[in-house]
């Protein structure tokens, strides 16, 4: 399992960024190798806006909202139980 950051699918986005090949390149090995990349729902809001808004590229939100849909991506889902607050 692959926790998959805001700063990772935006690079593999923007062909502009610095790191897009080498990121573009490791989730292709990561997805071929089949391991799970893991986005929780807040990454995910923040990708739709920073891809659709910012890049200019609703179109590529929305394959990543429908790699969500079909299981490419795992949806983290949060449970009131998982926040349970500071520990002491």
């Amino acid at each position: 399992m692959i926790i998959v950051d805001t700063g990772g699918l935006i690079s593999e986005v923007d062909r502009g960024s610095r790191v897009h090949e080498a990121t573009r390149s490791l989730l292709d090995e990561l997805r071929a190798a089949g391991e799970r990349l893991v986005i929780s729902p807040f990454i995910l809001a923040e990708v739709d806006y920073l891809v659709s808004v910012r890049l200019g590229r609703p179109d590529r939100a929305v394959e990543i909202l429908e790699d969500v849909a079909r299981g490419a991506t795992v949806w983290s889902r949060f449970r009131p139980e998982t926040w349970r607050g500071p520990s002491k």
